[in-house]
């Protein structure tokens, strides 16, 4: 009995997972906020979720519809990596996504959880760094400002 509740509750978050990333997928379309960072949350549900539970069981009608939905953003988000992410590896990876949401019986399904897992990882660190370098990495600056003072200086440096 407990096996059954336990494959129940996850095959229940995998389908939520999904639900997820496709919120997220959405925000991309309607360009609410950064498209790598939105790609990257839902690759990243879409792995957990794919983890978890057989998702072209678990959640079929709304595997469907996020396996679209991951093809018409790659043109989006492959324009918001400003090359950072070659065009070919992003559809590659993103196209592996899409496997683990429609495909059953996969021989190759540790491989897309991988490449999943990579995409999501390297949109994610391309975003952050973005956001960084849009606001000048202040911490790092504060941080080298502070040694800087600290450090010991040479007698008659303040001469």
């Amino acid at each position: 009995m407990i096996p059954t509740y336990h494959e129940t509750s996850s095959a229940l978050t995998a389908k939520q997972r999904v639900q997820n990333a496709i919120s997220c997928l959405q925000l991309i379309e309607q360009k609410k906020f950064a498209p790598e960072h939105l790609a990257s949350v839902a690759l990243n549900e879409i792995f957990l979720a794919a983890a978890c539970a057989d998702l072209t069981a678990a959640a079929p009608e709304a595997s469907i519809v996020a396996s679209r939905m991951l093809r018409e953003c790659c043109p989006i988000v492959d324009a918001s990596t400003s090359n950072r992410i070659s065009s070919e590896r992003l559809y590659l990876f993103i196209g592996t996504a899409t496997g683990l949401l429609t495909l059953t019986q996969d021989p190759f399904r540790a491989d897309r959880l991988a490449y999943t897992g990579i995409i999501a990882a390297e949109l994610a660190a391309l975003h952050h760094r973005r956001c960084l370098n849009e606001r000048g990495n202040p911490l790092l600056r504060d941080s080298r400002m502070r040694r800087a003072w600290a450090a010991p200086r040479a007698p008659g440096f303040d001469q």
